[in-house]
């Protein structure tokens, strides 16, 4: 497993339609992996895969909306 540092998402949350869309700074050529938990006390995070590799200075990942639970993001920069 490749060791992470955190980094910390923008304030850029978007909600369009049934997709809700991730939008934090990056660095190009960065990659990224967005993680998710459904209640915020729990300690696993579940990967939202495929990672992310950035090709600017902002980075974005859009997923469906789920219905029936409310989501924690983190992104995390993924280290060579």
């Amino acid at each position: 497993m490749k060791s992470s540092i955190f980094k910390t998402l923008s304030e850029a949350v978007n909600l369009s339609g049934h997709d809700v869309s991730l939008i934090w700074s990056a660095i190009s050529g960065a990659t990224y992996r967005v993680q998710y938990k459904t209640n915020a006390l729990d300690a696993e995070w579940t990967d939202l895969l495929p990672d992310i590799i950035a090709t600017g200075s902002t980075a974005t990942n859009t997923e469906p909306l789920s219905a029936d639970e409310q989501r924690v993001y983190r992104v995390r920069v993924v280290l060579p």
